[in-house]
């Protein structure tokens, strides 16, 4: 039994395998890194039958991360006896479905896959749905090398040893590399280092993938950093590797001899940047007894400085002449002169001052020290400017000077120019044009302090800024008091395509420098003795009022203000504000900023940034883009639009974009207000849709959509017409009515009005509502009993029937007030009681309006009654109502009471005349008769 059971599992397992297997498939292998669609379809299929089969392929594309992505299955096709080799084009008909819409995107503009690991599966099936190919499936990763990939040293690495071995990932078909190594100055981030900062060393025609630093070369700096970069020479945009840093840590170099006695000068131990050091107690106030021959070529002490004497006269007690000061932290000596100095048996100054020399300038630049010298330091942004020109050789008419010292060695000029010092003004830190300029410097016992200027380019003009009498050490300017403030306002005006024009307006320190709600108002630099630090700027930019109103509007311009620290201009993201304002060309539509980034960077955007769907293609995106990101405000419509409680009728707005060419995005919000539930310039109403679309400033497109009562009917479904009002006018708003049925006017009898497309509304924004609606239509009362008359029948057409309203006038002028127009007297028949009459004139009449009536008022017909040439007979016909507004603001309508004058008759029979009258009176009317009526034959 045993055997025979294991003979029938045997026979089973074989008959299916052998089924699962009637059909070999192989998938090839697609090129390296690089996968289309066709590679799904390159499969050799090998029938084992001896016989065609007929079959179908399924097959499926994973990635390791996304999973799924592509499933696939052909038709039904022959699959051949034997061998066979199929592609793309004999599955040209096969249905394929993406799970991932990124990557059908991917591969209609590419026409290949992106990078990832991708799995590709294949099984072949029979017409019964039955696998004959088991599934086969091949691994394929695709990496688009491109660009370069860095290896070692590793980002943000710290190196010790001296010798430095960079590598990175070879490149397909790459024959030579390029090496660029800058070092990093003060607080910059390492992509504006390789941007802007002169190369520390570069290498071209690095035939390998890895590269020992040249022990000849220049030496790498203790504690300093440095960033690196590797790409291909011949296209470095598309093959430039990451920028990745490495910050080198030696032990440290012990200082040499730095006492008075000899001729050579060795850099001494120095602190931490910044770091104060102790204060100086000169105890020896006597001076010594050497002639000035004796100091000539030899060092003095000042303060913390050694000062080597060039040139001498006089004596310990009264020594004048020159001498050369090395400031570490500047990298150079400083030409510098003195007048009448002390030194004691220490050789050190107890008494006098150092000056720094001033060098021969275009222009006579001010200065505040020197021998008998009282200046001042009042320089104006326009003579900074000039010296920022002279510093970078380009001040017309001026010989080329060397005036800037940033790659200079320091070990190089203490030998070579300790004799041949510089004078001042001198540039430091210049990094693409930011230059900061010692101006004068001067050293007394006690200490030493300097003055000095800074240069900031910003949008193709200069920031000007300088800082006074400021401290500072061997090691560099005291970290408190190393700020330059911007010596006035600069005003940056730029066109925009309409003719209006925008502002920048970068502000200097208020007075005092005081902080403001936390905030450290005013535009300045921080440095230190590495060169520029950070800069503080303080920003209004002020938009084109053709595109923005401030709320209030004072004829100004809406503002957008910040206050922030950046280390490049070109780096700048941040968060800031906007004053409510209201967006021109769209009637008073205001907007309240909740969330606004300014966008100034050259290689970010804001992380939450996304551009409108109506953005223009051909304006830039991405990192390139450079304007104001609005992720989050609040859109209020104007005031004639309130809910029944007086509430403003507001929208989200998100995703709009503010740049040079104005402001982009759209508006779109449904079912603000439901029907009774908002008002329209008092007027029952509903706000079902906003629309509002905006390009470049150009408003394409802006309207409210719903419901609204006029005030001649009560508050229903049934009279609420549909309307759209365009808000691209700036002060009248045109209403387009669409009536959906008749609508019953209480104050006129409950009649009802078929109104006409050709109708009109207009209304206006101001604090008081106002409208002035023309109406077209016809005007029905079908066998109306109104009070104690019976029966009225009265058709007839109108035109200009004119509801006027007014919030801003008198009750004794009529907030609403009503003209009748035109109407018709012809037929159909009219009757009263079922009198045939016919109407000769209509008119409304102003009445008496009291209490909270806004209107008060008759309309009146001229009724003649014809039943032959014989009798015939005249009245009126008067229908008494008014206009209410209700504690919500809302106009409604009353019927007050209908009246019908003393009718005339004239009887004219050939055996009678009668002349006589029938008068009606009602309890209104006449309260002592009360309702009936009377006559005279």
């Amino acid at each position: 039994m045993r055997k025979s059971l294991l003979l029938l599992f045997v026979i089973l397992f074989s008959s299916v395998s052998f089924s699962q297997n009637q059909i070999i498939s192989r998938l090839k292998q697609p090129p390296p890194n690089r996968f289309g669609i066709s590679d799904l379809w390159a499969i050799d299929l090998n029938n084992t039958t001896r016989k065609d089969l007929k079959g179908y392929i399924v097959g499926t594309l994973t990635e390791d991360k996304d999973g799924l992505i592509v499933e696939a299955k052909t038709k039904l096709f022959t699959i051949k006896a034997g061998q066979h080799t199929y592609t793309q084009k004999d599955f040209s008909d096969a249905d394929i479905n993406f799970s991932k819409s990124k990557y059908k995107e991917t591969l209609l503009r590419t026409g290949g896959f992106p990078d990832g690991d991708y799995t590709i599966c294949i099984t072949v099936y029979n017409e019964d749905d039955e696998v004959i190919g088991m599934e086969n499936c091949i691994y394929h990763s695709v990496r688009t090398l491109s660009s370069v990939v860095l290896i070692s040293p590793d980002d943000n690495s710290i190196i010790e040893e001296e010798q430095v071995v960079f590598s990175w990932v070879p490149l397909p078909n790459a024959k030579e590399y390029s090496l660029k190594i800058v070092e990093l100055i003060g607080r910059q981030s390492p992509t504006v280092a390789m941007r802007d900062n002169r190369p520390f060393f570069q290498k071209d025609g690095i035939k390998s993938s890895n590269f020992q630093y040249p022990f000849n070369e220049r030496q790498f700096a203790d504690n300093k950093t440095y960033a690196w970069q590797v790409y291909l020479k011949e296209n470095p945009e598309q093959t430039a590797s990451e920028i990745w840093t490495f910050t080198v840590k030696k032990s440290s170099i012990a200082g040499g001899d730095t006492s008075g006695s000899g001729n050579t000068l060795k850099q001494s131990n120095i602190t931490t940047c910044g770091e104060p050091l102790p204060n100086l107690q000169i105890t020896n106030n006597t001076p010594d007894n050497k002639s000035a021959n004796d100091y000539v070529n030899n060092y003095l002490k000042i303060g913390h400085f050694k000062m080597k004497v060039l040139q001498a006269s006089g004596s310990s007690s009264n020594l004048t002449g020159k001498g050369s000061i090395v400031v570490h932290w500047l990298k150079t000596p400083i030409a510098v002169e003195f007048d009448k100095l002390k030194i004691n048996s220490d050789t050190v100054v107890f008494s006098g001052t150092v000056f720094s020399e001033k060098d021969q300038t275009p222009e006579q630049w001010p200065y505040q020290w020197g021998i008998n010298v009282v200046g001042n330091f009042n320089w104006t942004s326009q003579q900074v400017k000039k010296l920022d020109s002279w510093l970078h050789n380009t001040f017309s008419g001026w010989p080329v000077t060397n005036k800037l010292i940033k790659d200079f060695d320091l070990v190089q000029m203490v030998n070579d120019y300790t004799d041949n010092p510089l004078k001042l003004p001198l540039g430091f830190n210049n990094i693409k044009g930011y230059t900061i300029a010692i101006s004068e410097m001067k050293f007394e016992p006690t200490g030493a302090k300097l003055n000095c200027l800074a240069i900031f380019p910003f949008d193709n003009d200069t920031l000007a800024f300088k800082g006074a009498d400021i401290p500072f050490s061997p090691q560099g300017p005291s970290g408190s008091s190393g700020e330059l403030s911007l010596i006035e306002d600069l005003t940056i005006t730029g066109n925009v395509p309409n003719g209006d024009s925008y502002e920048v307006v970068i502000k200097k320190k208020p007075s005092g420098g005081k902080q403001v709600a936390g905030l450290i108002k005013g535009t300045f630099i921080n440095w230190d003795c590495n060169g520029f630090n950070t800069l503080n700027v303080d920003v209004d930019i002020l938009f084109p009022r053709s595109w923005l109103k401030p709320i209030p509007d004072n004829g100004q311009k809406a503002k957008a203000s910040f206050t922030t620290t950046i280390e490049h201009w070109d780096d700048l993201i941040v968060q800031t504000s906007l004053s409510k304002c209201q967006i021109v060309g769209t009637s008073g539509v205001e907007l309240e900023v909740n969330e606004l980034w300014f966008d100034n960077s050259i290689s970010l955007n804001p992380q939450s940034i996304s551009f409108p769907s109506n953005y223009p293609n051909n304006l830039t995106q991405g990192p390139d883009f450079k304007g104001f990101f609005l992720k989050q405000a609040k859109i209020s419509l104007p005031n004639n639009f309130l809910s029944t409680s007086n509430q403003p009728v507001e929208i989200t707005l998100s995703n709009m974009i503010i740049n040079k060419q104005g402001l982009t995005g759209s508006i779109s919000a449904n079912n603000l207000l439901s029907f009774p539930n908002g008002k329209i310039s008092s007027m029952s109403a509903s706000v079902d849709s906003v629309k509002i679309f905006m390009l470049c400033s150009s408003v394409t497109e802006a309207y409210v959509r719903g419901k609204i009562v006029l005030p001649v009917s009560e508050s229903n479904q049934q009279n609420a017409l549909l309307y759209k009002i365009n808000l691209m006018n700036s002060n009248s708003l045109q209403v387009s009515l669409q009536p959906q049925n008749d609508i019953k006017a209480k104050l006129f009898g409950d009649a009802s009005l078929t109104l006409a497309n050709t109708s009109t509304f207009n209304m206006w924004l101001n604090s008081n509502p106002k409208f002035v609606v023309n109406l077209n239509g016809q005007f029905n009362m079908a066998n109306l009993d109104l009070f104690n008359i019976k029966r009225i029948n009265i058709k007839t057409n109108f035109q200009n029937l004119k509801l006027d309203y007014d919030e801003s006038r008198t009750q004794q002028q009529g907030k609403l007030q009503i003209d009748a127009g035109q109407w018709s007297f012809a037929s159909p028949q009219k009757s009263i009681a079922n009198i045939p009459i016919t109407i000769k004139n209509i008119k409304y009449e102003k009445l008496q309006s009291q209490g909270n009536e806004v209107l008060t008022g008759s309309l009146s017909f001229k009724v003649e009654v014809n039943l032959s040439d014989k009798f015939s007979g005249s009245s009126g016909l008067s229908i008494i109502g008014s206009v209410i507004k209700n504690n919500n603001g809302v106009l409604v309508p009353n019927l007050n009471s209908v009246l019908i004058d003393t009718i005339n008759l004239n009887v004219n029979l050939a055996s009678v005349k009668v002349k006589g009258q029938i008068a009606f009176f009602n309890e209104i009317a006449n309260p002592v008769l009360g309702n009936g009526f009377g006559g005279v034959i």
